[in-house]
């Protein structure tokens, strides 16, 4: 009775679509909130200095208490590990024309599969599911706009997965956007100038100062660390007084997340001055457990001490 309970919520989980199997499509993106707290939008953003990846991931498996969970099965069973992807059929939408954008071939990267369910003695899954897993790379330069992208596997379409591709300077990608291109870049004075344009664009920005800071540890000064980690204190309270009068309740919880690690800052600040003079010995990482901020040997990863959250 419980297996058949088990199943039938499975069964239920999955949707009023028409197929057992699902097919989905991803693709890689950033992920972008802007405008007014009370109106906060987002949007997946794709910047045109990046390449365009997607995944697909066709699950195959049945169903008996869905009536059409057999419908496609033979053809979806019958593609074979090594090509499968051969038999994909892409549509790319514009959003704003709903016309299809016509696209050279999508170039497969990656492709694995994995068998789970009962006879593989995974119990998680109350039926077998065999799954197909792809990554692909387009070789076009997409324009900037709105686009939806499908795919159909033998009869079996993926729900429209929507993004947006950028430049980079609209205003609704800008900060993630900059912030992207600071991480993937190993040289200081670029990293810097890229998260000061950030915090130049929006002063309450105090997770480009923390973010900024980390990095000073390494390679920035002892006076300059202590300027971005007092900056990030102060936009964030600049922060909060900015809408302590029209979002209370979010003001409020962000106090009781930002306090304790205000505090944790305040006790690293005390320390600074002792870690730059041996962070050739020395480096700072964060304790997953405590968030405290933990002073490491750089020859053996030895903990030298935990930095105690104290006021």
């Amino acid at each position: 009775m419980k297996r058949y309970t088990f199943v039938t919520l499975f069964a239920l989980a999955i949707g009023a679509s028409a197929f057992a199997s699902t097919v989905r499509v991803t693709v890689d993106h950033h992920l972008s909130a802007y405008g007014p707290l009370h109106a906060m939008k987002t949007v997946r953003a794709v910047f045109t200095d990046e390449p365009l990846a997607a995944e697909v991931r066709l699950d195959v498996f049945e169903v008996p208490q869905i009536p059409s969970s057999g419908e496609h099965l033979r053809a979806l069973r019958a593609l074979p590990k090594d090509g499968w992807w051969k038999e994909l059929e892409w549509q790319l939408i514009n959003v704003k024309t709903e016309r299809q954008v016509l696209t050279s071939q999508w170039r497969v990267v990656t492709s694995r599969t994995e068998e789970r369910g009962p006879s593989t003695g995974d119990n998680t899954k109350a039926v077998d599911v065999r799954s197909l897993i792809g990554r692909f790379h387009l070789a076009d330069a997409l324009a900037p706009g709105d686009y939806k992208l499908n795919v159909t596997i033998a009869g079996v379409p993926s729900q429209p997965f929507l993004f947006a591709v950028r430049s980079g300077r609209e205003d609704d990608v800008r900060d993630i956007y900059l912030a992207t291109k600071a991480a993937r870049t190993s040289d200081f004075n670029s990293y810097r100038a890229l998260q000061l344009q950030r915090v130049k664009i929006n002063p309450t920005n105090a997770a480009a100062y923390l973010e900024l800071a980390d990095r000073s540890l390494e390679d920035g000064t002892l006076t300059e660390t202590q300027q971005y980690l007092d900056a990030a204190m102060a936009s964030m309270e600049r922060l909060m007084q900015q809408y302590a009068s029209s979002y209370p309740a979010w003001v409020k919880q962000q106090k009781a997340e930002w306090e304790p690690r205000a505090i944790r800052i305040r006790a690293l600040q005390r320390e600074l001055p002792e870690y730059f003079a041996h962070r050739r010995e020395w480096r700072i990482t964060t304790d997953a457990a405590t968030g405290n901020y933990v002073i490491r040997s750089r020859r053996d990863d030895r903990v030298v001490r935990e930095i105690a959250a104290r006021p």
